[in-house]
Protein backbone atom coordinates (compact mmCIF):
# COMPACT_ATOMS: atom_id res chain seq x y z
CA UNK A 1 0.00 0.00 0.00
CA UNK A 2 1.13 3.31 -1.27
CA UNK A 3 1.26 5.31 2.40
CA UNK A 4 1.13 8.31 0.65
CA UNK A 5 -1.91 7.42 -1.84
CA UNK A 6 -3.53 4.98 -0.17
CA UNK A 7 -3.70 3.10 -3.32
CA UNK A 8 -2.77 -0.91 -3.49
CA UNK A 9 0.37 -2.31 -5.65
CA UNK A 10 1.06 -5.38 -6.97
CA UNK A 11 3.63 -7.17 -9.00
CA UNK A 12 2.76 -9.08 -12.46
CA UNK A 13 5.24 -11.02 -13.94
CA UNK A 14 4.11 -12.73 -17.41
CA UNK A 15 7.18 -11.95 -19.52
CA UNK A 16 4.83 -10.44 -22.26
CA UNK A 17 3.50 -8.07 -19.91
CA UNK A 18 5.16 -7.26 -16.79
CA UNK A 19 4.35 -4.61 -14.52
CA UNK A 20 4.06 -2.86 -11.14
CA UNK A 21 0.61 -1.90 -11.24
CA UNK A 22 -1.77 0.34 -9.04
CA UNK A 23 -5.68 0.43 -8.11
CA UNK A 24 -7.88 2.94 -6.11
CA UNK A 25 -9.23 -0.03 -3.45
CA UNK A 26 -11.98 2.21 -3.48
CA UNK A 27 -12.92 1.52 -6.82
CA UNK A 28 -12.65 -2.20 -7.34
CA UNK A 29 -14.26 -1.27 -11.36
CA UNK A 30 -11.20 1.51 -12.37
CA UNK A 31 -8.53 0.90 -14.11
CA UNK A 32 -4.71 -0.34 -12.65
CA UNK A 33 -1.92 1.66 -13.47
CA UNK A 34 1.48 0.39 -14.87
CA UNK A 35 3.95 2.04 -12.33
CA UNK A 36 7.07 0.47 -14.61
CA UNK A 37 5.36 1.23 -18.16
CA UNK A 38 7.64 2.11 -20.64
CA UNK A 39 10.85 1.32 -19.08
CA UNK A 40 12.77 -1.11 -20.92
CA UNK A 41 14.72 -2.16 -18.22
CA UNK A 42 12.31 -4.31 -16.25
CA UNK A 43 11.60 -7.46 -17.76
CA UNK A 44 9.73 -9.96 -14.97
CA UNK A 45 8.57 -7.54 -11.56
CA UNK A 46 8.98 -10.34 -9.18
CA UNK A 47 7.96 -8.65 -5.83
CA UNK A 48 7.90 -4.37 -4.99
CA UNK A 49 7.03 -2.49 -1.56
CA UNK A 50 7.12 1.50 -0.67
CA UNK A 51 8.96 3.30 1.83
CA UNK A 52 7.26 5.70 3.99
CA UNK A 53 7.78 8.51 1.36
CA UNK A 54 5.77 6.41 -1.64
CA UNK A 55 8.90 6.10 -3.41
CA UNK A 56 8.46 2.25 -4.77
CA UNK A 57 11.09 -0.64 -4.92
CA UNK A 58 10.55 -3.44 -7.98
CA UNK A 59 12.49 -6.80 -7.44
CA UNK A 60 13.09 -7.70 -10.77
CA UNK A 61 13.89 -10.85 -12.66
CA UNK A 62 15.57 -12.72 -9.83
CA UNK A 63 16.47 -15.72 -11.46
CA UNK A 64 18.99 -18.52 -11.49
CA UNK A 65 20.72 -19.34 -14.91
CA UNK A 66 24.19 -20.01 -16.81
CA UNK A 67 25.38 -20.16 -12.46
CA UNK A 68 24.29 -16.69 -11.94
CA UNK A 69 21.72 -15.02 -10.05
CA UNK A 70 19.92 -12.27 -12.32
CA UNK A 71 18.11 -10.39 -9.98
CA UNK A 72 17.91 -6.61 -9.65
CA UNK A 73 16.12 -3.80 -7.37
CA UNK A 74 14.85 -0.33 -9.07
CA UNK A 75 13.93 2.25 -7.33
CA UNK A 76 10.99 4.42 -9.00
CA UNK A 77 10.34 7.76 -7.68
CA UNK A 78 8.35 10.90 -9.38
CA UNK A 79 7.91 8.21 -12.36
CA UNK A 80 11.29 8.26 -12.61
CA UNK A 81 13.18 4.09 -12.57
CA UNK A 82 16.76 4.04 -11.76
CA UNK A 83 18.91 1.04 -10.50
CA UNK A 84 18.93 0.24 -7.09
CA UNK A 85 20.58 -2.59 -5.80
CA UNK A 86 21.71 -5.58 -8.16
CA UNK A 87 22.74 -9.37 -8.05
CA UNK A 88 23.31 -10.21 -4.13
CA UNK A 89 22.61 -14.45 -4.43
CA UNK A 90 18.77 -13.48 -5.44
CA UNK A 91 17.90 -16.46 -7.76
CA UNK A 92 14.57 -17.46 -7.11
CA UNK A 93 11.28 -15.68 -8.31
CA UNK A 94 9.57 -16.38 -5.07
CA UNK A 95 10.58 -13.09 -3.11
CA UNK A 96 9.45 -10.36 -1.44
CA UNK A 97 10.79 -7.51 -0.59
CA UNK A 98 9.73 -4.40 2.89
CA UNK A 99 10.98 -1.40 3.41
CA UNK A 100 13.07 -1.17 6.78
CA UNK A 101 12.20 2.67 7.42
CA UNK A 102 15.69 3.38 7.26
CA UNK A 103 16.58 4.06 3.88
CA UNK A 104 17.14 0.03 2.97
CA UNK A 105 15.53 -2.87 2.36
CA UNK A 106 14.78 -6.57 3.59
CA UNK A 107 14.81 -9.52 1.12
CA UNK A 108 13.19 -13.15 1.42
CA UNK A 109 13.50 -15.85 -0.87
CA UNK A 110 12.56 -19.05 -1.45
CA UNK A 111 14.88 -21.67 -0.66
CA UNK A 112 13.52 -25.56 -0.09
CA UNK A 113 16.98 -26.42 1.30
CA UNK A 114 18.97 -24.42 3.15
CA UNK A 115 22.21 -23.74 1.16
CA UNK A 116 24.68 -20.90 -0.57
CA UNK A 117 22.23 -18.40 -1.82
CA UNK A 118 20.48 -15.97 0.37
CA UNK A 119 17.20 -16.86 2.18
CA UNK A 120 17.15 -13.44 4.07
CA UNK A 121 19.30 -10.61 2.97
CA UNK A 122 19.17 -6.70 3.69
CA UNK A 123 20.61 -3.65 1.84
CA UNK A 124 21.40 -0.13 3.12
CA UNK A 125 20.23 2.94 1.43
CA UNK A 126 23.04 3.05 -1.18
CA UNK A 127 21.19 -0.42 -1.84
CA UNK A 128 24.75 -2.10 -0.75
CA UNK A 129 23.85 -5.40 0.56
CA UNK A 130 25.67 -5.44 4.06
CA UNK A 131 23.50 -8.78 5.79
CA UNK A 132 22.82 -12.43 4.71
CA UNK A 133 21.96 -15.52 5.90
CA UNK A 134 22.35 -18.52 3.81
CA UNK A 135 23.72 -22.26 5.25
CA UNK A 136 26.78 -21.23 6.33
CA UNK A 137 26.36 -17.04 7.48
CA UNK A 138 24.12 -15.64 10.03
CA UNK A 139 22.83 -19.75 10.11
CA UNK A 140 22.16 -19.91 13.81
CA UNK A 141 19.77 -17.49 13.38
CA UNK A 142 17.22 -19.55 11.52
CA UNK A 143 15.18 -22.88 13.01
CA UNK A 144 14.44 -24.83 9.79
CA UNK A 145 12.02 -27.76 9.73
CA UNK A 146 13.43 -31.05 8.47
CA UNK A 147 10.93 -33.51 6.68
CA UNK A 148 13.01 -36.17 4.89
CA UNK A 149 16.11 -34.95 3.33
CA UNK A 150 14.23 -31.70 2.51
CA UNK A 151 14.89 -28.49 4.89
CA UNK A 152 12.06 -26.24 4.67
CA UNK A 153 14.51 -22.78 4.97
CA UNK A 154 12.08 -20.17 3.09
CA UNK A 155 9.39 -21.96 1.31
CA UNK A 156 7.71 -18.73 -0.43
CA UNK A 157 10.32 -16.28 0.56
CA UNK A 158 7.81 -14.06 2.83
CA UNK A 159 9.03 -11.07 4.86
CA UNK A 160 7.74 -8.05 6.79
CA UNK A 161 8.69 -5.40 8.70
CA UNK A 162 7.35 -3.31 11.53
CA UNK A 163 9.41 0.04 11.00
CA UNK A 164 7.71 1.87 14.32
CA UNK A 165 9.62 -0.94 16.42
CA UNK A 166 12.05 -2.12 14.24
CA UNK A 167 10.58 -5.82 14.07
CA UNK A 168 11.39 -8.18 11.64
CA UNK A 169 9.14 -11.21 10.47
CA UNK A 170 10.18 -13.81 8.52
CA UNK A 171 8.50 -16.85 7.04
CA UNK A 172 10.19 -20.05 6.99
CA UNK A 173 10.71 -23.93 8.67
CA UNK A 174 6.72 -23.95 9.14
CA UNK A 175 6.84 -20.81 11.60
CA UNK A 176 7.29 -17.30 11.49
CA UNK A 177 10.28 -15.51 13.41
CA UNK A 178 10.49 -12.23 15.15
CA UNK A 179 13.48 -10.78 15.37
CA UNK A 180 14.71 -7.25 16.66
CA UNK A 181 16.97 -5.31 14.75
CA UNK A 182 19.31 -2.64 15.39
CA UNK A 183 21.14 -1.08 13.06
CA UNK A 184 25.18 0.76 13.92
CA UNK A 185 26.43 4.05 12.74
CA UNK A 186 26.86 2.70 9.31
CA UNK A 187 22.97 1.14 8.70
CA UNK A 188 24.55 -1.83 9.32
CA UNK A 189 21.92 -4.23 10.81
CA UNK A 190 22.09 -6.84 13.71
CA UNK A 191 19.00 -9.71 14.25
CA UNK A 192 17.94 -10.52 17.71
CA UNK A 193 15.93 -13.66 17.89
CA UNK A 194 12.28 -12.09 19.88
CA UNK A 195 9.23 -14.45 19.06
CA UNK A 196 7.96 -17.31 16.70
CA UNK A 197 5.00 -18.82 15.98
CA UNK A 198 4.74 -22.86 16.95
CA UNK A 199 5.34 -24.97 13.82
CA UNK A 200 2.84 -27.75 13.99
CA UNK A 201 3.88 -31.44 12.58
CA UNK A 202 0.60 -31.35 10.54
CA UNK A 203 1.93 -28.95 7.91
CA UNK A 204 -0.49 -26.46 8.94
CA UNK A 205 2.42 -23.89 8.30
CA UNK A 206 4.76 -25.33 5.64
CA UNK A 207 3.47 -22.88 2.55
CA UNK A 208 3.27 -19.49 4.52
CA UNK A 209 2.48 -17.47 1.27
CA UNK A 210 2.11 -14.18 3.36
CA UNK A 211 2.81 -12.25 6.00
CA UNK A 212 2.54 -8.46 7.24
CA UNK A 213 1.92 -5.85 9.85
CA UNK A 214 -1.12 -3.74 10.67
CA UNK A 215 -0.36 -0.14 11.06
CA UNK A 216 -1.53 -1.08 14.65
CA UNK A 217 0.96 -3.28 14.73
CA UNK A 218 -0.80 -6.75 14.89
CA UNK A 219 1.03 -9.65 12.46
CA UNK A 220 -1.17 -11.72 9.78
CA UNK A 221 -0.17 -15.04 8.52
CA UNK A 222 -1.65 -16.47 5.40
CA UNK A 223 -0.39 -20.24 4.17
CA UNK A 224 -1.72 -22.48 1.22
CA UNK A 225 -1.28 -25.64 3.73
CA UNK A 226 -4.59 -25.82 4.98
CA UNK A 227 -5.91 -22.29 3.40
CA UNK A 228 -5.60 -20.81 6.87
CA UNK A 229 -5.40 -16.49 7.48
CA UNK A 230 -4.05 -15.68 11.16
CA UNK A 231 -3.70 -12.92 13.25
Amino acid sequence: VDPVTHKVAFAYYLNSATGAYAMDPANFAGAATNLVAGSGDITKVNSLCFDKDGTLYVMDNAYYTNAASTGQIYKIKDGIVSPFSKAYGWASFDNSIVSDGHGGLWIAQYRSNFDSFVALSHVNANGEGDFRITNSINNTLLETYTSGSTTNASYRGQVAYNEREDILAFGGGRMVQLFKVTYNANGVPTLTKFAKTEPLASGYQTNIDGIAFDYAGDLYVVNSSTEKFQK
